[in-house]
């Protein structure tokens, strides 16, 4: 129901120097007609069950060649210039591992119903101990980072995001908060 306004709003983004994998693990709705529809876009797709959603990041990443890394899921969307905010704040900041941003919570038809706030205070502390909030959809990463921690958590099946961004400030990484909303949930 979420993903062709999805892959329209990733597609109208897409240069030549960004890939754009997807996974799906067997979905039976109709979903990967509508992937091979939108092929021509789509760098790699991954028709093949997986453990759960952040094996199949995993999987997803594990053929990314970049070096900043971005993942939003069927039900999100990518604010309009996403990607050229992205290049803009990564210029900006060549030192930070983690960039997090904010996003909206939208209603079915993709009108905002509230924005979504990532927390100023972006240390492990305060991850750890409830006094931040993620904003999923607005959080991107040095590739080198996530792979220096392993990606995601297979084991974890609700709050693999949030998990990978206290494993990669477990490790050291520099996270700053932007107030750029990237995605949309």
């Amino acid at each position: 129901r979420y993903l062709a306004p999805l892959l329209d709003s990733v597609c109208e983004q897409l240069d030549n120097d960004i890939q754009f994998i997807v996974v799906d693990p067997g979905s039976t709705d109709g979903s990967q007609e509508l992937l091979k529809a939108h092929r021509d876009f789509i760098t790699h797709i991954i028709f093949e069950p997986d453990e759960g959603p952040a094996d199949g990041l995993n999987r997803g990443f594990a053929l990314a060649q970049g070096q900043i890394g971005y993942f939003i899921n069927s039900d999100d969307l990518m604010m309009p210039n996403t990607v050229r905010t992205l290049r803009r704040l990564w210029s900006e900041h060549k030192d930070v591992d983690v960039m997090l941003g904010n996003g909206w919570m939208i209603d079915q038809e993709g009108n905002p119903i509230r924005e979504l706030r990532t927390s100023r205070q972006a240390t492990l502390s305060a991850f750890l101990h409830g006094r931040a909030v993620l904003v999923q959809q607005g959080m991107s990463f040095q590739m080198s980072t996530f792979r220096k921690v392993g990606g995601f958590n297979p084991d974890n099946r609700t709050c693999w995001d949030y998990e990978l961004l206290c494993q990669m400030l477990a490790i050291g990484a520099k996270a700053i908060t932007v107030p750029d909303r990237l995605g949309a949930f």
